[in-house]
């Protein structure tokens, strides 16, 4: 049979502090860590849509450059980063109008560092 603690991914990088004792504080630590890892992503993402300057960036070609932990991650990253996502308000990239095609041969939008 499975325990909690089994359902948690384990990661080199430690938890945040809390008490052992308790499962509600060992469960609000790995979300706080969660936080830091949605936090890093974003950021990963963020330099390497800077680094293809005006050239910019589809969703495919960030999914195939920045690594992160999870396929599920990319969306909520680059909506946080037009600032789409509740919450957050700061624009950091923005569509240019421009499109290229994907793998498939679809139009992807290109996305800029502002």
């Amino acid at each position: 049979m499975t325990t909690q603690t089994e359902l948690f991914p384990r990661t080199s990088e430690p938890l945040p502090p809390f008490a052992r004792h308790s499962e509600t504080s060992r469960l609000a630590a790995i979300k706080k860590y969660d936080r830091h890892n949605s936090h890093r992503d974003r950021e990963e993402i963020y330099r390497y849509i800077e680094t293809q300057g005006a050239f910019g960036a589809t969703r495919e070609e960030i999914e195939d450059n920045v690594y992160l932990r999870s396929m599920n991650s990319y969306r909520p990253r680059i909506k946080e980063l037009l600032a789409e996502m509740k919450g957050y308000t700061e624009v950091r990239i923005r569509r240019n109008g421009a499109t290229r095609k994907t793998k498939c041969g679809n139009n992807a939008e290109v996305l800029v560092a502002v």
